[in-house]
């Protein structure tokens, strides 16, 4: 479902530049280690122009669980993300990091 979200190359969590299928194979490798994941938006994000034109810059502060059913963890982040408008007029997210608080 967030493939149509991405660019075709991104930035994603510190694990380098990585094309769909490798984002693919992190998110299900993820999903694996902790089957139950939730997490709620904490207030408003904040969505800044970035110097270029075409790149926006989002920050969402969340809290965040998760559980693999014998380890929990849990805390609060943000979500940080570099949006690039295409010719099309299309956004698609070039960066992903969790930023900690």
């Amino acid at each position: 479902m967030q493939r149509r979200y991405l660019a075709d190359r991104v930035n994603f969590y510190g694990k380098g530049i990585l094309d769909s299928s490798n984002i693919e194979a992190f998110t299900e490798r993820y999903h694996r280690e902790w089957p139950t994941r939730q997490w709620e938006p904490r207030g408003e994000a904040k969505v800044v122009r970035w110097r270029k034109r075409n790149l926006f810059v989002v920050y969402q502060p969340f809290d965040w669980t998760v559980s693999d059913g014998s380890r929990h963890a849990h805390g609060d982040a943000t979500l940080y993300l570099r949006i690039h408008e295409n010719s099309q007029g299309e956004f698609q997210i070039v960066l992903l990091r969790q930023l900690k608080r």
